[in-house]
């Protein structure tokens, strides 16, 4: 999944404004589906240069990310279990709360649900 996302979305799902940067890196350093120590050295460093705030991190790029993972999982309306447990593993490695991954869900499915009903409106 994170090979297929955009990071647009991430961007605008809550990311700080000054984060492409870090944002780019966390889907270089989950390309392969882990986060090994180098690679997260490689984001603290990126962080601490960006002057990033852990909350910054935490609550905003970390967050935003899976919630763009969630919107690319449920583009054709549901999400396959293989994608969950995905989305899940990617929420682990980034320390986001698993119990946060089905509001996210909600989150991604509610804006998807406006996408469309907006498109029979017009």
């Amino acid at each position: 999944m994170v090979d297929r996302f955009s990071l647009a979305d991430a961007a605008s799902d809550g990311a700080p404004d000054v984060s492409m940067p870090y944002l780019e890196k966390i889907a270089e350093a989950l390309e392969d589906g882990e986060l090994s120590d180098d690679e997260a050295a490689d984001l603290a460093g990126l962080a601490a240069v960006m002057n990033l705030s852990s909350d910054d991190i935490a609550a905003g790029a970390y967050r935003a990310f899976v919630l763009a993972l969630a919107h690319d999982a449920l583009e054709d309306g549901k999400v396959p279990r293989a994608q969950r447990a995905e989305l899940l593993h990617v929420a682990e490695l980034l320390q986001v709360d698993a119990k946060v991954v089905p509001t996210l869900l909600d989150q991604a499915e509610l804006a998807r649900d406006t996408r469309l009903s907006d498109g029979l409106a017009a």
